[in-house]
């Protein structure tokens, strides 16, 4: 599994492996260490019922969390190229990307001067 953070991009990739683990297992979890020591868990499990895949995002900690179905997982562990599950399958990885500026907390608006 990769994980890259930039400009408030997170991109997880998943290869076809992991997308495997993901039947077997029900889950990948991995902790990624970034430059300062902060460290970022990444969970990811299967949910059944969900029809792509789903994001959360607690801005109060260092936790993301991606949850493919079961469905799009099995498919990801079959076929070599997917697209349009929000995001594109290819060369053995899934890419899923969010920016992490949606899920920010919003800035109060400052009053407008009388």
């Amino acid at each position: 599994m990769k994980l890259k953070l930039e400009m408030g991009l997170v991109q997880c990739r998943i290869s076809r492996e992991e997308a495997q683990t993901l039947l077997d297992d029900g889950a990948i979890n991995e902790t990624i260490t970034l430059p300062g020591g902060a460290g970022y868990v990444v969970a990811i499990g299967t949910m059944e019922g969900l029809p792509v895949p789903q994001f959360s995002f607690d801005p109060s900690g260092p936790n993301f969390v991606f949850y493919i179905s079961t469905e799009d997982a099995k498919r990801l562990a079959t076929e070599p190229l997917k697209k349009g599950i929000e995001g594109a399958f290819e060369q053995g990885y899934f890419s899923i990307e969010v920016n992490v500026k949606d899920f920010a907390p919003k800035k109060k608006a400052k009053p407008a001067n009388p």
